[in-house]
């Protein structure tokens, strides 16, 4: 038997079931967390996702191969999304930075691969999957998951132990939490995006199935027998995914991160505007009053300078609701530098309007065209804003192909919502809800492997609805001499023999390729002793197309450790200096207009030439070029001072003006009024550099308050804080209105 013979040999079921099985696997992404390499949070879900699309790729391949009823539906929305993908592959190409586009970095694991394995995935999910109960069972059990990460954080909040996860880290306990996802954000991204489905459930389940009447897609209709009528009684499942909705909701209460709340909101709006027009006579009189009701019980944005966020202990997740969604105001400093960003993004695509700067780029970007609040924040390698990113780094094709997709989304999910009877309506306008939600969050945040995964399983139910919805004739078509052409090819043993081997030798290829990057992730490369930098070159040569990540360590490293390594053994530290050298130039040539490692050279041989002279050319050579990289971002930053001269002016109306100097180099300013009882609140972040006094509101009844004030250059980096003098407020004078 030859291999051909023994390829269709290959049980169709056994390869379908090898599918689906990946498939499920997959949806076990968020629980992948890498304690070992550097990003655990990151790298670990991004190689775990890709090698299991790459696999079940190469298994798909053979059964579309053997069976043409699994290869690929007819949808535009399939090509639209390849469209976008080849565009971003275009701006790659003529990008400032090929490697950077292709693989971005540790740190984000995004790039034009990414993309391609994303767009792998939905094709085998629309060939595989090709009947509601299919796609429903898909979505279930993605929502087991999702479930069982809310109950995991919501047990680690309560200090529960937790199998396999306790000694994950909570940077922000109990404010916010993050689980396995490692970031708030994520969290509130996975647990929105999830609890609109589950609500999408709950009103499927509600809505009786109709035993009459034609099938919406033409088949015939099986009458529900008793043993599933008793399954589904509205009642049972409503209260049971009322409960799954209720502790993802608990969730996102403890992720505290406003845009996952924004999310949730756009969700509940679409599902009102959606159906204020599917519905007739009083209905649409009541939830169209409901979408008005909901829309002003939103209170996000405060231009006001002042917010409320009292900071009692302990946390409780209604104070984090308090403190994260109520009081936000344009003048938070997350909301300015996200607006800065968006500013820098709008600029660079003026710049480069055709084709943008390349996928993955926007640090290049941001460098060049920050001013104002952008020149002192830290530094953004993405624009927090996904519609200005595809602008900045993919330009107006890009743009075109972002808008056109998403039209197109929007349209099926409409029309298939008018078509269907009620009960699989409802489940439709909540998946479009979700998918609507999730388009709003990401103008202020990124995509991460779990947001990515979710959004293509509800793409995947869209596209499937888009060919049960659009008749033939609206759907593409290849032309009569290609798809000849085709059908000749695919029946020819040899033809079928390559591309299965093709896909076996990608798959290969690819897990070999993730093997490395995560030998080369390993944490052990990344260290700070002097005597240690080294093991940095196994980082570096592991894998090269993510190196640049460790040729900064090194070059910061040895930046900081200079002084001590010269001390200690000149012929170690010229040794390591010479290999700085050397991969300078390769950071020449592989991300040439990366301004921050310029930034750290310069920085590096200007501690060098404090030893030797002889560098000090090097040193400017460097510097010049970082200056012409970012020109309004200073190379060596002064020490952030707190604000002096603090001073209290009594007003004649019986009010206290505070009075400081500005801190030199500060990005804004920060005023806080702590009371007796150790309450407290901020009362300003001022971006204003000239900006020298503040007047705080009025008060009621006796007491004393304390105000104190740091300087910041972005959240991370801040002064200490300093305080002015007790102030104490007068009972008589509380009587009057001047308090």
């Amino acid at each position: 038997m030859n291999l051909h013979d023994g390829l269709l040999r290959v049980p169709a079921k056994a390869l379908r079931t090898g599918v689906l099985a990946g498939i499920a696997l997959l949806l076990f992404t968020p629980f992948v967390v890498t304690t070992g390499t550097v990003f655990p949070f990151v790298v670990g879900k991004a190689i775990w996702s890709r090698s299991i699309i790459e696999i079940v790729f190469a298994l798909w391949v053979v059964l579309a191969l053997t069976k043409p009823e699994y290869r690929p539906p007819r949808s535009w929305l399939l090509i639209l999304l390849a469209v976008g993908l080849v565009v971003s592959l275009l701006s790659a190409v003529f990008g400032v930075s090929f490697q950077l586009s292709m693989w971005s970095a540790y740190e984000r694991m995004l790039g034009v691969v990414d993309l391609i394995h994303w767009f792998v995935l939905a094709m085998v999910l629309v060939s595989v999957l090709r009947t509601d109960s299919e796609w429903r069972a898909l979505l279930s059990l993605n929502l087991g998951v999702s479930l069982t990460v809310a109950c995991l954080v919501i047990a680690k909040y309560h200090q529960l132990d937790v199998p396999f996860y306790d000694d994950l880290p909570e940077q922000e306990f109990p404010r916010r939490m993050a689980g396995p996802l490692g970031n708030s954000i994520y969290l509130s991204t996975y647990m929105f995006l999830n609890l609109i489905v589950a609500l999408g459930f709950g009103m499927h389940s509600c809505i009786p199935a109709t035993a009459t009447g034609p099938h919406p897609h033409g088949r015939r209709r099986k009458p529900p027998t008793k043993r599933h009528a008793s399954l589904e009684s509205p009642l049972r499942g409503g209260l049971f995914w009322a409960g799954v909705a209720a502790l993802h909701f608990w969730g996102l209460l403890l992720a505290g991160a406003v845009s996952g709340f924004v999310g949730l909101w756009a969700s509940l709006g679409f599902v009102a505007v959606a159906y204020a027009f599917l519905v007739s006579g009083r209905w649409r009189r009541v939830i169209a009053l409901s979408a008005i009701v909901l829309l002003l019980s939103i209170r996000l944005l405060h231009p006001g300078p002042s917010s409320t966020a009292v900071l009692d202990s302990p946390f409780t997740p209604w104070v984090t609701i308090g403190e994260q969604i109520t009081t936000l105001n344009l003048h938070r400093p997350s909301v300015q530098s996200r607006l800065a960003a968006w500013q820098t993004g709008i600029t660079g695509f003026a710049e480069r309007p055709v084709l943008g700067w390349g996928p993955g780029n926007f640090t290049t970007v941001f460098g060049r065209f920050a001013s104002g609040y952008a020149t002192t924040m830290e530094p953004h390698g993405n624009a927090h804003g996904k519609f200005v990113e595809v602008a900045a780094t993919t330009g107006i094709l890009g743009v075109a192909a972002y808008v056109f997709f998403w039209s197109a989304t929007f349209l099926v999910v409409w029309r298939a919502a008018r078509k269907a009877e009620p009960r699989e309506q409802a489940l439709t306008v909540f998946v479009g809800a979700a998918l609507a939600g999730g388009l709003i969050q990401i103008q202020s945040i990124f995509e991460t492997a779990v947001s990515s995964l979710q959004t293509i399983l509800l793409l995947g139910f869209v596209i499937n609805l888009e060919t049960k919805t659009f008749p033939d004739t609206e759907r593409p078509r290849l032309s009569a001499r290609l798809s000849a052409a085709w059908t000749a090819l695919l029946r020819r043993k040899g033809a079928r023999l390559t591309l299965a081997a093709a896909a076996a030798a990608v798959a290969v290829t690819g897990l070999g390729v993730h093997q490395a990057i995560y030998d080369a992730a390993d944490v052990k490369y990344v260290q700070t002793r002097p005597s240690q930098l080294e093991v940095l070159a196994e980082g570096i040569d592991g894998f090269k197309p993510l190196a640049n990540t460790y040729r900064w360590q090194l070059f910061r490293n040895l930046m900081r450790h200079w002084t001590e390594i010269r001390a200690e053994d000149s012929d170690r530290a010229m040794r390591l200096l010479k290999w700085a050298e050397q991969e300078a130039m390769e950071v020449a040539q592989t991300e040439p207009e990366n301004w921050q490692i310029y930034q750290s050279l310069a920085r590096l041989y200007y501690v060098v030439a404090s030893t030797d002279s002889d560098y000090a050319a090097v040193a400017r050579h460097y510097l010049k070029r970082a200056q012409e990289l970012a020109p309004y971002r200073s190379v060596f930053l002064p020490v952030l001072n707190p604000p002096d001269f603090l001073k209290v002016r009594r007003l004649d109306d019986g009010r206290h003006m505070l009075l400081w100097r500005p801190s030199k180099g500060a990005g804004y300013h920060q005023v806080r009024e702590w009371q007796e009882n150790g309450k407290g609140r901020l009362l300003l972040t001022s971006y204003n550099p000239n900006r020298t006094s503040f007047i705080p509101p009025g008060r009621k009844g006796p007491s004393s308050y304390r105000y104190t004030i740091k300087a910041c250059r972005h959240p991370g980096l801040c002064s200490a804080v300093v305080e002015w003098p007790l102030i104490t407020v007068p009972a008589k004078e509380c009587q009057t209105n001047a308090c």
